[in-house]
C-alpha cells in the first residue's frame, strides 16, 4: 500500500485579483484503524503462530512416531497431519508475513518459484483438512464396527489411504503449475487463456476441496461418534460390565482427543468457509464487486486477516488439543521427554529410585535354593517388563 500523500489543489476562485492555492491532505487506506489492525495481525501474530505451531507439530510427530502410540494405526494419520500442518504454516503463512514485514515476496523471484509456492500452499492446506477427515472416518469405523475394525483399520491400510489422498490432492492442484505464472508486467498471476477457468470453476473446486467438503464430512462423522460413545456408555451402565474398562478407557481417550481436534477444525475454519460461500454466491448472482472506497478496502484487509489467522491457528493448536484431551498422548509425551534427559535428570532419577524400590521388594521374596530358580525369576522379571535395575538386583542376590 502506498503511503499517505499530499495533493495540491488549485481553486479557480479570484480573491483581490489573485488565485489562492490551498494544500489539502488526501486520505489514505493506512489512516483507517481496520487496516492498521489487519496489518498488525499479519506482522505480529503470524510469527507467534508459526513458531508455536511448528514446535507443537514436531512434538506431535515425535510422540506418534517414536512412542507406544505408534502401535495404533491412528498415529499414522496424526503424523501425516503434523507434517501437513507444518507445511501449511511455513509455506502458507510464512509468505504473507515476509511480504508485510520485510517486503520480500518469494513468488516474485522467479516464475517457477511462483508456480511451486502457490502449488504447495494449496497442497498443504488441503492435505491438513483431508488427513483429519481420514482419521475421523477411521475412528467412525472403529466405534461402530469394533470387531471388524482390527482387520479394516490396519497400519497397512492407513498408509494406503494416506498415499491415495496425497495423489488425489496433487492431481487436483497440479493445474496451478500450468495456469499460474508471469504475464507481462503482472507477476504470479493467471496465465493468459486460463482466466475463465480461474474465475468460473477453480474457486468452486478449491472451496469444495479445502473447506466445504471436509467441513461437512467432519460434522456428520463427529455426530456419529458422539452418539455411539453415549450409547456405549449407557449400555455399560445398564449391564455394569467393567471387565474391559481399561481398554475402553484408552479407546475413549483417543476418540475424545480426535473429536476435540475435529471441533477445533470446525470452529477455526468456519469463518473462512462462510467467507468463501458468501463470495461465491455473490459471484454467481453477479452482485460481487471489488471494494471501491478506502473504508471498504480497509475492512476487507481486516476481515481477511482475521479469517486466515483463525485458519492457520487450526494448524498450530492441534498439539495443545492433544495434551488437553488425550490422556494417552500426555503419558506418551512424558515418556518421550524423560527419555531425552540424561541419567542425572529428574525423570531418570525418579525411574531409578522406583526401580530400586521394586528390586528391594523382589529381593525379599526371591528364593535362594539354586541357580536354576534364580534364572527362572530373572526370566519372569523380564517378561513382566521390569527394568535392568531389577535384573541386576537378582544377580547380586543369587550369586
Amino acid at each position: 500500500m502506498e503511503s499517505s500523500t499530499t495533493r495540491n489543489v488549485t481553486f479557480g476562485k479570484f480573491h483581490n485579483s489573485t488565485i489562492t492555492t490551498t494544500s489539502i491532505r488526501s486520505h489514505s487506506i493506512e489512516d483507517y484503524v481496520e487496516y492498521q489492525i489487519g496489518m498488525a495481525l499479519w506482522k505480529y501474530m503470524s510469527p507467534v503462530i508459526i513458531v508455536l505451531g511448528v514446535i507443537g507439530n514436531i512434538l506431535s510427530f515425535l510422540v506418534t512416531t517414536f512412542t507406544s502410540m505408534k502401535q495404533a494405526n491412528m498415529s499414522i494419520y496424526l503424523s501425516a497431519l503434523a507434517v501437513s500442518d507444518t507445511g501449511a504454516l511455513i509455506i502458507g503463512l510464512g509468505h504473507p508475513w515476509l511480504s508485510v514485514l520485510f517486503n520480500f515476496d518469494i513468488r516474485k523471484t522467479h516464475e517457477w518459484a511462483c508456480k511451486i509456492h502457490v502449488f504447495f500452499t494449496y497442497l498443504f492446506i488441503d492435505l491438513s483438512a483431508w488427513m483429519l477427515v481420514s482419521v475421523t472416518i477411521d475412528r467412525v469405523i472403529f466405534v461402530y464396527l469394533p470387531l471388524r475394525a482390527r482387520s479394516i483399520c490396519t497400519r497397512r491400510n492407513a498408509i494406503i489411504v494416506i498415499n491415495l489422498v496425497v495423489l488425489i490432492i496433487i492431481g487436483i492442484n497440479c493445474n496451478l503449475l500450468f495456469t499460474i505464472g508471469y504475464r507481462g508486467n503482472s507477476r504470479c498471476f493467471i496465465v493468459e487463456g486460463f482466466e475463465g477457468f480461474h474465475i468460473s470453476y477453480w474457486p468452486w473446486i478449491d472451496a469444495s476441496v479445502s473447506s466445504l467438503a471436509p467441513f461437512s464430512i467432519l460434522i456428520v462423522c463427529n455426530m456419529l461418534i458422539i452418539i455411539q460413545l453415549l450409547r456405549v456408555r449407557n449400555n455399560r451402565r445398564k449391564k455394569l460390565n467393567v471387565s474391559n474398562s481399561n481398554k475402553d478407557d484408552k479407546t475413549r481417550s483417543m476418540t475424545i482427543m480426535l473429536v476435540m481436534i475435529s471441533v477445533l477444525f470446525l470452529c477455526f475454519t468456519a469463518p473462512v468457509s462462510f467467507d468463501i460461500i458468501i463470495k461465491l454466491s455473490k459471484r454467481a448472482n453477479t452482485v460481487e464487486r471489488a471494494p471501491t472506497t478506502l473504508a471498504e478496502q480497509a475492512r476487507s484487509v481486516l476481515s481477511q486477516a482475521i479469517v486466515h489467522m483463525l485458519m492457520y491457528l487450526n494448524s498450530a493448536l492441534n498439539f495443545v488439543m492433544y495434551c488437553l484431551s488425550g490422556k494417552k498422548f500426555r503419558d506418551s509425551l512424558k515418556k518421550l521427554l524423560c527419555r531425552k534427559k540424561t541419567i542425572y535428570g529428574g525423570c531418570m532419577r525418579l525411574s531409578l529410585s522406583r526401580d530400586a524400590t521394586i528390586s528391594q521388594t523382589n529381593v525379599s521374596i526371591i528364593p535362594h535354593s539354586n541357580q536354576a530358580n534364580s534364572e527362572n525369576w530373572k526370566a519372569e522379571l523380564n517378561s513382566s517388563n521390569y527394568s535392568l535395575a531389577d535384573v541386576s538386583a537378582v544377580d547380586e542376590v543369587t550369586k
